[in-house]
């Protein structure tokens, strides 16, 4: 057997170049050749703009091309706008803070068309709508990395996102993003946590605003080479002391601390964490799956129920990777009988909580536990319903959609937070037979690419 050659190490060059285009993630791109490689290749530099000249420093090869830290902007697009967090080009929360929001929203609607055109639709005939957005300020729900640094290095505490293209802290002293009552939390974490953590020591915490007050999961960890976390000792009294003021000092709805290798406990819990959907209170779970923000989630909503305008109820409608009721009880509020499908147990056993809470949902809302991906409907098991609602992951939902293009269903209604997997699930649907009569995008991650949408298909 040949032995393999040993890998080339990569060799880092600093070059100069003009920015052609935006990337999907919103990197700039540009072609060049290089010292390592005479053949044009594609490289991907943050931060940047069309037309601009920059100067960039190699540092990765990918099989999309090279990646580049951005050093300096030569010469500026006349677009280009103020970014608006003293952080940005540094931390890896924001990607287009330096785009105009008219720019930020031609760039996320054309991610869309992009997926659909790569699959053969034709350009033109895409019936996409403005997009709606959620404005800064708004995020709830976060989840912020803390790490104590070793004696030797001072020892002080550091939290917030991590660098792009980096393990480094970015030790965060404003976030135009989030909600201010989690950016508020983080000056007390820092003088909590350093209490908590030993030198060395780093948590992830998971912060969301539920509507009964902040619920807060904290995982310490300290990794190994290799990526693995070696067991952590727990609490001591005083630590828990200094959590448990927190606590009950900011009203958080719920406090969970886990320490590496070991369970995690709840060491406080206040008003029962809920959120509303639909007016109805629903349970929590812990780290539980929640909109970005509030408006966005209302947004998305009445974008559903625009797309059932020509089926009153009670018309019997399935959703499918229902959660724990975002878009099932708002459909049930307006008076559709609803038959939810959900794998997640926790998701699932929430929203039975809310139908046992609540009478007038126990002729309205079937709830069903199945993990789609596994199991997903078959094409007969359609029959009874008037449309579907589908609302998978970012990775989609291709062997669902494949029962429903079997099927006799005739009304969908997809909810995406993936422009890729959607167009590949959508060319399916459209294959055999359906209609694709509308894209209503909805933008609530402001300043990141991602962007999410409602489609509405009929036959």
């Amino acid at each position: 057997m040949t032995a393999r050659s040993p890998k080339k190490p990569f060799l880092r060059e600093t070059i100069t170049v003009t920015i052609d285009k935006l990337g999907g993630s919103g990197d700039g791109i540009a072609t060049i050749t290089t010292a390592e490689n005479q053949f044009p290749r594609r490289i991907f530099i943050p931060y940047c703009l069309p037309t601009e000249t920059v100067i960039a420093e190699t540092f990765e090869r990918s099989s999309e091309g090279l990646r580049a830290n951005l050093i300096e902007i030569t010469n500026s697009a006349p677009n280009r706008t103020k970014p608006h967090c003293q952080h940005f080009g540094h931390c890896g929360g924001c990607a287009l803070q330096h785009i105009s929001p008219t720019e930020q929203a031609k760039f996320k609607t054309e991610k869309i068309i992009t997926g659909l055109t790569n699959r053969g639709w034709d350009a033109k005939s895409i019936p996409i709508l403005p997009i709606q957005s959620s404005a800064a300020g708004q995020r709830r729900r976060a989840v912020f990395t803390a790490k104590r640094a070793y004696a030797d290095q001072g020892g002080e505490l550091s939290i917030g996102f991590n660098q792009k293209s980096a393990h480094r802290i970015i030790d965060l002293q404003e976030c135009p993003v989030l909600l201010p009552q989690l950016f508020a939390l983080l000056e007390l974490l820092r003088l909590v946590l350093q209490s908590c953590l030993n030198p060395g020591v780093s948590a992830d915490i998971l912060t969301t605003a539920t509507d009964s007050g902040t619920e807060m999961v904290i995982r310490a960890h300290d990794r190994l080479k290799g990526g693995h976390k070696k067991p952590l000792p727990l609490l001591t009294p005083a630590a828990l002391d200094s959590l448990l003021q927190l606590a009950h000092q900011q009203k958080l709805s719920r406090l969970i601390w886990q320490s590496a290798g070991h369970r995690p406990e709840t060491l406080h819990e206040g008003q029962k964490p809920t959120v509303r959907h639909g007016g109805f209170a629903v349970p929590f779970p812990t780290g539980g799956f929640l909109q970005a923000t509030q408006s966005g989630e209302e947004l998305i909503v009445a974008a559903v129920l625009a797309g059932l305008t020509h089926l009153p109820p009670p018309a019997k409608i399935l959703d499918l990777y229902a959660g724990s009721g975002t878009l099932t009880l708002p459909l049930v509020a307006a008076g559709y009988s609803l038959h939810a499908v959900e794998g997640d147990p926790t998701a699932t056993a929430a929203l039975m909580a809310t139908r046992a809470d609540y009478s007038d949902l126990k002729n309205s809302l079937k709830i069903t536990r199945r993990d789609l991906v596994k199991q997903p409907l078959l094409s007969i098991e359609f029959a009874d319903y008037d449309a579907v609602i589908l609302d998978p992951p970012r990775v989609g939902a291709e062997a669902q959609v494949t029962e429903i293009a079997k099927s006799s269903l005739q009304n969908l209604i997809y909810v995406s937070c993936g422009p890729e997997s959607f167009a590949k699930d959508a060319s399916i649907l459209a294959a055999a037979g359906f209609r694709l009569s509308q894209i209503q995008p909805i933008d609530q991650f402001v300043w990141s690419p991602h962007v999410e949408l409602v489609a509405y298909f009929s036959r």
